[in-house]
């Protein structure tokens, strides 16, 4: 019975697993980079809350922070290229979501060992259960011939044969 309530715990973590790894991939695309959600232009600052709620060391580097470059006529300005891919909001945003992914998947990495060794523990556990009946079996089976021999001996001494001490 051990045996088969290890087996369907060992079953339902596998498949515990393997449907979190299908939901972590099902936003990773074949080069594993994060997909771009679409986004709204919209003032987009109670998510900017929720996130500082959810994660109290998350910055927010604002646009007066970064370090301002140096106009050069010959080069492609990335800030233009940036700013057709999206806001330097959205740009935080996918940052933020990108994140708290990998975060995530380290949190998952976490359970997983944990859940591994409370799998070891428990049959460490097991293990111990059952060495401990097996002596205390043994322990039984030597008290009861220990006895028979005491019976045995005091039957030939004409003594009467009596458990107390």
């Amino acid at each position: 019975m051990p045996k088969e309530n290890e087996n369907i715990h060992l079953f339902i973590l596998e498949d515990e697993y393997k449907r979190n790894k299908t939901k972590q991939n099902d936003h990773v695309d074949l080069l594993g980079e994060a997909l771009s959600p679409e986004l709204s232009k919209q003032n987009n600052a109670s998510v900017f809350q929720e996130l500082e709620k959810m994660h109290p060391s998350f910055e927010i580097c604002l646009e007066s922070e970064l370090p301002q470059k140096t106009v050069d006529p010959h080069q492609t300005d990335h800030s233009q290229i940036a700013d057709t891919a999206g806001t330097t909001e959205d740009m935080r945003l996918l940052m933020a979501l990108q994140k708290i992914k990998t975060e995530e998947k380290v949190l998952l990495v976490e359970k997983q060992q944990l859940l591994a060794m409370e799998k070891d523990l428990q049959n460490k556990i097991v293990e111990e259960i059952q060495k401990k009946r097996t002596d205390l079996d043994d322990l039984k089976a030597e008290i009861s011939e220990i006895e028979g021999r005491c019976k045995k001996i005091s039957e030939a001494l004409g003594i009467t044969f009596s458990l107390t001490a």
